[in-house]
């Protein structure tokens, strides 16, 4: 008769806070890509958000990759990249006004006192990653905390993210596992989407053997 595993909740605990930072850090490297591997491409660029003015639907600390190129079009609606003389600005163009583009903040109520030319323009906001540009902004802020504790968070993710596939912290061993803990399995799995019992067995033995 097979005995009752006293570790067991344990185990599964840890499997799920595994589960849940494997899932965090796949979705941070994927909006990093998202962010990064545009600015790669001929015509694009990115660019880390500095202010609220386009809040809500951009925030700051968001990254937009913008496109160039003259066949871009240019019409109320469409949020571009422009250059002020000072900097650039990502505002949306709202309006036209004597052959010249009317732009603004959607979080602004007055339009920008600049009147926008096809030449002043850097882009066209195509992508949009949140949250991503966050850590630029905290060292150009000197939010040198906001920093320390997203990288200790980042540490802590990608310790917890090994309790997924630690045989240790299996909460489901096989038969044969013994050191895992006496639960017994009176046939293989047979539910969809899941090994066998036989299969699972052996992937975790020969993750063992690999430690």
């Amino acid at each position: 008769m097979a005995q009752p595993d006293p570790h067991r909740g344990w185990r599964q605990l840890r499997f799920a806070v595994g589960l849940a930072a494997t899932a965090l850090v796949a979705a941070t490297i994927t909006l990093v890509a998202w962010a990064v591997v545009p600015a790669l491409l001929p015509g694009w660029s990115a660019s880390v958000v500095a202010s609220g003015s386009m809040e809500p639907r951009i925030r700051e600390g968001d990254v937009v990759a913008t496109r160039s190129g003259s066949e871009l079009a240019l019409e109320p609606g469409t949020v571009v990249l422009f250059d002020t003389g000072t900097g650039a600005t990502l505002h949306r163009i709202v309006g036209h006004e004597d052959g010249a583009f009317v732009t603004r903040g959607d979080a602004n109520a007055a339009a920008d006192s600049i009147r926008l030319t096809p030449q002043m323009v850097r882009g066209v906001g195509t992508v949009l990653v949140p949250w991503v540009g966050l850590p630029h902004r905290w060292v150009a802020l000197g939010r040198w905390w906001l920093l320390a504790a997203a990288a200790a968070s980042a540490a802590a993710a990608l310790h917890a993210a090994r309790w997924a596939t630690d045989p240790e912290a299996d909460p489901w061993p096989g038969a044969d596992d013994r050191a895992l803990g006496p639960v017994e399995l009176a046939a293989p799995v047979r539910v969809g989407g899941l090994l066998p019992a036989d299969v699972r067995r052996e992937i975790l033995a020969a993750h063992r053997e690999r430690r």
